[in-house]
């Protein structure tokens, strides 16, 4: 944000329109602060992700570098691309690599399959929330008018029962904060 104001200079009514010399000098004494609230105001800029952020970074700091990770949930791009990687789940059997992930086989099938193509864990939404994998949202969706709604449940239901048993597993490694909770093995 200090950068946003170093470039258009501390002064509201020129936002955008001071010299780069100008700006300089005009932001020695500008704090951050200051400049979210120039950024904010005359921009329109708002982090609309700012309250999650804290439960991603959380989560991130305990997923060892390096790990390679299969990502369900709903802001990915709040994941921390420097630390790990990872492939989204997005809607669950939608689509993954072949041989087609094995939700309707369960827990063990499904971590099985991820070892194979060297996966090291799981970070997902916790079901019981809002968003994309809201678990009863997608239990409304068997009575749907919508084909696709009701073909897509079968598969999100199976990745809730995956979760579920993932969640009593003692052999994995888990840290949950907010919203979000990290498997690993």
């Amino acid at each position: 944000v200090a950068i946003v104001a170093v470039n258009f200079g501390s002064n509201i009514s020129n936002l955008g329109s001071g010299t780069p010399a100008a700006a300089i000098r005009s932001t020695v004494a500008l704090d951050a602060r200051l400049a979210k609230s120039i950024v904010i105001s005359k921009l329109g800029y708002y982090d609309r992700w700012q309250h999650l952020r804290r439960n991603y970074d959380k989560v991130s700091e305990k997923i060892p570098k390096g790990a390679k990770l299969l990502a369900a949930v709903d802001q990915p791009s709040l994941l921390d691309f420097s630390r790990y990687t990872f492939s989204t789940l997005d809607i669950a059997g939608g689509a993954s690599p072949s041989p087609h992930i094995p939700l309707q086989r369960g827990e063990q099938a499904v971590i099985s399959y991820l070892r194979a193509l060297g996966y090291t864990g799981v970070i997902a939404s916790r079901p019981g929330l809002a968003g994309l994998y809201n678990q009863a949202a997608w239990a409304a969706n068997v009575s749907s008018g919508v084909e696709d709604y009701r073909a897509e449940t079968v598969d999100f239901q199976a990745w809730f029962g995956v979760l579920s048993t993932m969640t009593k597993d003692h052999t994995l490694h888990h840290f949950r904060r907010g919203g979000l909770v990290y498997y690993g093995w």
